[in-house]
């Protein structure tokens, strides 16, 4: 191949990479359908609230069985990064998640307690299961909407434990544990929990379930107090139209109330949304296929996770 023909190959490969580059940049600014959507990985943010999905389980990781998941570190830096972002003057959140891991709730909480510091206005969009864990990261909005047919409450903490002792003992397996202290294997599945230990497991369910009401309050006191709150405040399940007469949202409505919220609270005359594109490594997210989680679950059986979940 003489040197004319590589040069001309070369020259073809870079013009090839310049149009993909300039159609890529072209897609990313187009408006998407009727919502007004737009997907931005420039710092020069076009738009005026910034929307963040929060869909599936609320985890710091996948290693869990949940087929759909929200990575709650992802979700914060999003809402960091709309809250350093002079154009934007809200954040809409859309929930649609049956709760999740204490420590993943509170990483979003945080994030929205750092866009309120920047005078971001909040508004939550609840769509079909906005649940404990769903509803905890929705307590600090300045406005929270539910759509026709949204199941929310379910205010409460649970852990669970399985316990293998009867059937071990059945089938003659039996296992050894050698333990630096007395508690160190609490929550095991190879034996009964003794009645210490279920009072230990109490205070930790007992200290996240005050932190969840305080939460609840801390936002919403003007609006609930806490006798009233106390009443439904038992782990129940709550429909739309009676979480808005226990004053656990504000409105019950569609895209239309949303965006007219929207405008109320940062005055503007129309409403441009913007979408962070999902940072995505499709080689790590195929080593981390939940195949693998067959493998993991069996490893982290007797692992402790604290949930702001519903059941």
């Amino acid at each position: 191949m003489n040197e004319r023909v590589k040069d001309i190959i070369a020259l073809s490969l870079v013009v090839l990479l310049v149009i993909n580059i300039i159609i890529g940049l072209v897609i990313v600014s187009l408006d998407t359908k009727k919502s007004n959507i737009l997907s931005t990985g420039v710092s020069a943010i076009v738009g005026n609230v910034g929307v963040v999905d929060v869909k599936g389980a609320i985890l710091l990781d996948d290693n869990s069985g949940f087929i759909t998941y929200s990575d709650a570190e992802k979700i914060a830096e999003k809402i960091k990064t709309f809250s350093d972002t002079p154009t934007i003057k809200a954040i809409r959140i859309n929930v649609t998640s049956p709760g999740g891991s204490v420590s993943a709730a509170e990483t979003i909480v945080s994030a929205l307690e750092y866009a309120k510091s920047k005078n971001k206005k909040i508004v939550v969009f609840m769509k079909e299961l906005a649940a404990s864990g769903g509803y905890y990261i929705s307590t600090p909005a300045d406005y929270i909407i539910a759509s026709r047919g949204t199941i929310t409450g379910s205010i409460g903490v649970i852990v669970q434990n399985l316990n293998l002792k009867g059937l071990l003992d059945k089938i003659g397996i039996k296992q050894y544990t050698f333990k630096s202290g007395e508690y160190k294997d609490i929550l095991s599945p190879y034996r009964e929990i003794s009645e210490t230990e279920k009072k230990l497991i109490q205070k930790i369910i007992d200290t996240y379930y005050n932190r969840f009401i305080e939460v609840i309050l801390k936002y919403r006191g003007e609006k609930i107090n806490k006798s009233e709150l106390m009443k439904i405040a038992d782990g129940r399940i709550i429909v739309e139209e009676d979480a808005l007469n226990y004053k656990l949202i504000d409105e019950i409505g569609d895209e239309f109330e949303v965006e007219q919220v929207l405008k109320k609270l940062t005055g503007e005359k129309s409403i441009n949304y913007v979408k962070l594109p999902e940072k995505r490594n499709i080689i790590i997210e195929l080593l981390k296929s939940k195949i693998a989680n067959i493998f993991t679950e069996y490893q982290n059986v007797n692992n402790i996770r604290v949930l702001y979940l519903a059941y």
